[in-house]
């Protein structure tokens, strides 16, 4: 059968239409995992390959937001897509200072709200430091230092080497001894991050009381799941297990 009689044929347009639907579908999923890897990447670090895989990459997604990981499963049904993308949007906006209803209702909508908040921008933190003049970073990268304000070592200071540092509890294999209670062998690792200047990775390493970080928008403490960015010229506070100690995060 020539080519122009299969194409106009009802098998032709059978076959157009489902490679056309096909494409379709191959685009819409690599904007969506752009788009996720983009604003996750704003909160946590990680890779566009991490994002591609599907449904995993809606879980790194709620992870780097900091919502429930379970709420990636509420995009997959139809009668909660809406409402999960409202509310996954929103506590990202939130996070970056801006209006959680405005862009957890544009997220709603084809995920406009994502798109947004996915451009081009500095990590969790930095929104705010960037457009203030006596924020500006300077030429030399700052180190980070440790400003202990309660427990044992309250008052000291600590730097954080470029391989990052390892608090805990027990002194042979923590970096940095801290004896407070609730404080596990090793705790918790504070690193530089070296793809992103002024800023630093904090990573629970599975403690049983948890690590912590001051959220300003909400104006409460929220216990660290996940390896979360941090930028250097924004007020960064931690708190090492449930009534341990606490410190800050300062350039130097």
């Amino acid at each position: 059968m020539h080519w122009r009689q299969l194409f106009f044929s009802a098998d032709g347009v059978f076959y157009l239409t489902a490679l056309l639907v096909m494409v379709f579908f191959l685009l819409a999923w690599l904007i969506q995992t752009t788009v996720f890897w983009r604003l996750g990447s704003r909160f946590a670090p990680g890779k566009w390959t991490d994002y591609f895989l599907p449904g995993y990459g809606a879980y790194l997604l709620c992870r780097a937001v900091g919502v429930p990981p379970w709420c990636a499963l509420g995009l997959w049904f139809p009668p909660t897509t809406l409402f999960f993308l409202l509310y996954i949007g929103g506590a990202a906006a939130e996070r970056l200072g801006k209006s959680f209803w405005l862009y957890g209702v544009l997220s709603a909508f084809f995920g406009m709200g994502l798109l947004l908040l996915s451009g081009k921008g500095r990590p969790a933190g930095a929104v705010a430091a960037a457009s203030h003049p006596l924020y500006a970073a300077p030429e030399k990268q700052p180190v980070p230092s440790l400003l202990f304000m309660t427990g044992d070592l309250a008052g000291s200071t600590e730097l954080v080497p470029p391989s990052g540092l390892v608090i805990g509890s027990d002194p042979r294999r923590a970096q940095l001894v801290c004896a407070a209670p609730g404080v596990n062998n090793l705790h918790v690792r504070i690193t530089p991050d070296p793809e992103h200047p002024n800023t630093v990775v904090v990573e629970d390493l599975s403690s049983s009381q948890g690590t912590y970080y001051w959220s300003r928008q909400e104006r409460d403490w929220r216990r660290l799941i996940w390896p979360m960015r941090f930028h250097l010229y924004q007020m960064v506070r931690l708190r090492i297990g449930a009534a341990g100690c606490e410190l800050e995060i300062h350039p130097r």
